[in-house]
């Protein structure tokens, strides 16, 4: 907000000398010092005028940083839930990689059960597999 108001404040400053300088070149340019009722007219204009232009600038001003403020807050809570999504995903990981390979030891051991000459049934019993479980393990060593 600063930096916005201090661009403001050194193009209101530009203006004024821009301004002057167009005063100053008008009043060579008639060959002389104008009437002091037409200087004091002209001079009273363009400061009503360079009054509305700075008003006109604050509003302007005032009403982007409300947009800003506005965006800033919605990107806030665009991060926030982000993150929220983020630990959502990793818990859901820690708590399905540990299972998936708990079950890969378990099927590592009815395979070497298996191996060792155990039926089904024992198998299913030590490694607490289901019966279906360990016939497919069976199935597929055969193959």
């Amino acid at each position: 907000m600063e930096f916005w108001i201090f661009l403001q404040i050194a193009i209101d400053i530009i203006l004024l000398f821009i301004i002057y300088f167009y005063l100053i070149r008008d009043r060579n340019r008639l060959g002389g010092e104008p009437s002091g009722e037409m200087n004091e007219e002209k001079l009273e204009a363009l400061s009503d005028s360079l009054g509305q232009m700075i008003s006109e600038s604050k509003r302007v001003l005032g009403e982007m940083f409300e947009k800003l403020e506005s965006k800033e807050g919605q990107i806030d809570r665009l991060i926030e839930e982000g993150d929220e999504l983020v630990s959502k995903l990793q818990k859901t990981i820690s708590e399905t990689l540990p299972k998936s390979e708990e079950s890969h030891d378990k099927y590592q051991q009815a395979l070497k059960l298996a191996n060792d000459g155990l039926s089904a049934d024992e198998i299913s019993e030590r490694v607490k597999l289901s019966k279906g479980e360990v016939g497919l393990i069976l199935d597929l060593r055969k193959e």
